[in-house]
């Protein structure tokens, strides 16, 4: 299976917990490379300025976890 990189510093959740803080990607997209599928783009990752001090969820974003989305292309 592929995957694609991910530049330093990125989440794709970020919760406050009873034993503090959380920020982690914990969500994936995979495919499996070889069989005509290549990725072209994704979404960037919104960061802390983005989402406010809060963190998730929090009023410009229902849940704690941060959608994914990528584009792929038939070879």
């Amino acid at each position: 299976a592929g995957g694609a990189a991910t530049g330093s510093g990125e989440f794709s959740t970020w919760k406050f917990r009873s034993k503090g803080e959380s920020k982690r990607i914990i969500d994936h997209m995979w495919w499996t490379e070889g069989r005509g599928l290549t990725p072209v783009s994704r979404w960037r990752m919104l960061d802390e300025t983005e989402i406010g001090p809060t963190a998730l969820p929090c009023g410009g974003y229902a849940s704690d976890h941060i959608a994914l989305c990528a584009e792929f292309e038939w070879q």
